[in-house]
């Protein structure tokens, strides 16, 4: 019997590119007042695992692991574009997992074996708490309600408050086993796994709603349907597998094949009312959701060219499915979260007091005096009806799962004694894309007009008319009922990639190890047939947005102009070296990484007056709506900093008797590099810092063996 125990502590604190909040957490403050105290995100971690392994007989072993941990980021997701007041406590209270496993070598050819595990977690993207969270102050916390959140066009920050948080639960079983059958020629290995468990969230808002500025002057409320409880089951992950490795005299064959089921479901659930929605209380009947079929492929072979094992060609075709979990089409058709979640409707706050003096329950435009709010922008919000509703044929069938084919071939050489050549080509092709199609608008329910783009010499589009911008007229404006569907029933959508892999290896007889070459690729991507039928497509929401999820980008508009999308050549460098000083007994190594950066783009606040005067719109945007954000930058025709980074370590080792030392030193970015590696993309603070390359980091080590 052997066992292993490891325990550990961690705690993290970084400062997170923004000043603290002068006004933060007073409920009669609405503009963010940085003060010289830089904001700093924290975390700490308490892991513990204990591992048993059991030779029962020397045909069957048995092990067993126990992980239990607990942490708390908090606060977290504080950045450039996040005010400390606006983050979130990210809580894993509990975390567990039991693991077991069987192995046994039947006959010196046949093993056996099976694992289950048992994981549960609980979760949550909670608000800032008192209690052994990010908050010194109850008195604090208790004002959260108080503090409705803030987004500032012109830069994208979020102060104030927070939007949305949740609170999670997340139980699952697992299971799997396989038998493998080795002979001289043959390695034949068929088995099945299985998954099931439920994901139980309840999503709230300290405050129903949030507010939109632009140059600190409100124009835009949105409003929540919050608070509810969400369940989803996971009631079949299901694999059945069978593969084999075929060598023969110069060829080596790599054949399987593998049927996968993937079904989820909703049980019964009720929704009572919420502060917007007062009045609501409906009780949704169990229902089915996915039921995916598929069989997936791999097939590969491997050629000594010459016999003599310094050649080898490489060919494989390969069927790889989306990994699928209770998250994004595994949980948002169930009907709790497919109702309207949030609306958004114009604001005019004509007495600046930032209180809307009309009635948020009147979904229709209202006001008194100055203040003005338009019509909620989804009319379905608050009612039973569901504004998306999900087509079986995207949600169930054969074939229908989200996918890549992957075709690859390669040459490995070896060019001289300790030194080989590899060189590969591979190209994936996605398909089962998902497209948004709302029902009660068509094409012709859209005005379409261009735009010119200001001039400035850091957008690639600098004085350009872009064309193939749309806005719903006004007698559409809040008609929703969305169709998820697979693209293939409007039109042609294609997601490819081609790329090149070039290394070098070297493995001297000193000792030294070479390693490096560089890897270019590029995307091409075309939805030109489906934007021209669902215009609709073209509002990117925060989720599909390139740049949104890491530069706080809000939903924006981007041109049909930019429907064919082609990235140019990017090229990554990758190199390492190893060696370890015989006389001195001194380990010496590094590694060398220089990648491009990523994609950005411009989301340009378009109000009412820049569209009468660049425009071709010829009327106010429908729904009172004070601007629209257009996305006007040619994809992939800027990048973020290309990130050179340098490596190194340097180890001396100690040994005594029985026992062996290793004191090291690392020096991560060693170079300094400050690339950045996030930059604002709201066209008034465009290219802004966001987030930088961590600086040099020097960490000693020491680790003891006996």
């Amino acid at each position: 019997m052997w066992f292993w125990f490891s325990t550990r502590i961690n705690q993290v604190e970084g400062e997170a590119g923004i000043f603290t909040n002068a006004n933060a957490f007073k409920p009669d403050q609405w503009l963010y007042s940085p003060t010289t105290t830089p904001a700093t995100n924290k975390g700490q971690q308490f892991n513990n695992s204990l591992r048993i392994t059991y030779q029962v007989t020397p045909k069957l072993k048995v092990a067993g692991t126990y992980k239990a941990d607990k942490w708390c980021n908090c606060p977290n997701q504080i950045s450039a574009t996040r005010a400390p007041e606006a983050a979130r406590d990210r809580r894993f209270p509990r975390l567990r997992q039991e693991h077991a496993e069987v192995t046994s070598p039947v006959t010196n050819k046949l093993l056996f074996e099976a694992v289950g595990m048992h994981l549960f977690e609980r979760w949550g993207d909670m608000h800032l708490r008192a209690n052994g969270g990010s908050l010194e102050d109850p008195a604090l916390e208790a004002l959260l309600p108080q503090l409705i959140s803030v987004t500032e066009q012109s830069n994208n920050l979020i102060y104030r408050g927070r939007e949305i948080n949740n609170n999670t639960l997340v139980p699952n079983w697992a299971y799997r086993a396989a038998v493998s059958y080795v002979t001289g020629t043959h390695a034949i290995k068929t088995g099945f796994n299985r998954t099931t468990g439920f994901l139980n969230e309840y999503q709230y808002a300290m405050n129903p709603v949030s507010y939109r500025f632009n140059g600190g002057v409100p124009n835009q409320i949105t409003m929540m349907n919050r608070p509810y409880t969400a369940i989803s089951n996971m009631d079949n992950d299901l694999g059945i597998f069978a593969q084999d490795r075929w060598t023969m005299s110069k060829l080596t064959l790599n054949l399987a094949l593998r049927f996968d089921v993937f079904q989820t479901s909703f049980p019964e659930q009720t929704v009572g009312p919420a502060p917007l929605t007062p009045s609501r209380n409906i009780t949704f009947p169990e229902t089915d959701n996915l039921n995916w079929k598929d069989v997936s492929y791999r097939t590969g072979f491997v050629y000594d060219l010459f016999g003599d094992g310094k050649t080898a060609i490489k060919v494989a075709a390969n069927k790889y499915l989306l990994g699928q979990t209770l998250n994004g089409i595994g949980r948002n058709p169930n009907p709790v979260l497919a109702m309207t979640q949030s609306v958004n409707r114009s604001w005019t706050d004509g007495n600046r007091d930032y209180i809307p003096q009309c009635d948020l329950l009147n979904p229709l435009a209202n006001g008194f005096g100055q203040d003005t709010c338009g019509q909620i922008s989804d009319l379905a919000f608050g009612t039973v009806k569901p504004v998306d509703l999900y087509d079986k044929d995207l949600t169930t069938g054969w074939g229908h799962r989200p996918q890549n084919w992957e075709f690859s071939t390669g040459v490995q050489h070896e060019l001289v004694r300790g030194l080989a050549l590899d060189i590969g080509y591979f190209r994936r092709v996605w398909k089962n894309f998902e497209v948004v199609d709302n029902l009660l608008t068509a094409p012709e329910d859209f005005t379409q007009f261009s735009l010119t783009v200001p001039t400035d010499p850091n957008l690639s589009t600098s004085g350009r008319t872009l064309t193939g911008l749309y806005n719903v007229i006004p007698t559409k404006f809040g008609q929703v009922q969305n169709l998820h569907a697979l693209s293939d029933k409007y039109g042609k959508q294609i997601d490819h990639w081609n790329g090149l892999d070039v290394s070098l290896t070297a493995r001297m007889q000193n000792g030294l190890v070479l390693s490096g070459g560089i890897s270019s690729g590029k995307q091409v991507e075309d939805n030109c047939e489906i934007v021209a039928k669902l215009p609709e497509m073209l509002n990117l929401s925060a989720a599909d947005a390139v740049a949104a999820s890491t530069a706080g980008a809000p939903a924006q508009w981007r041109p049909a102009d930019f429907c064919h999308r082609e990235q140019p050549m990017l090229t990554g460098v990758k190199a390492l070296a190893m060696y370890v000083v015989p006389k001195f007994d001194v380990q010496v190594s590094g590694s060398f990484r220089s990648t491009p950066g990523t994609t950005l783009s411009v989301g340009y606040t378009a109000t009412n007056a820049i569209l009468a005067s660049s425009s071709t719109l010829g009327r106010t945007l429908s729904g009172n709506a004070q601007n629209m954000v257009i996305g006007f930058e040619q994809p992939n025709a800027r990048f973020t900093d290309r990130r050179n980074e340098l490596d190194l370590r340097i180890g001396k080792v100690l040994r005594y008797q029985r026992t062996r030392s290793v004191i090291s030193l690392d020096i991560y970015n060693a170079l300094n590099s400050d690339a950045m590696i996030v930059q604002n993309q709201a066209y008034a603070s465009y290219l802004r810092p966001v987030e930088i390359l961590n600086a040099r980091l020097f960490k000693v080590s020491w680790n003891f063996d006996f």
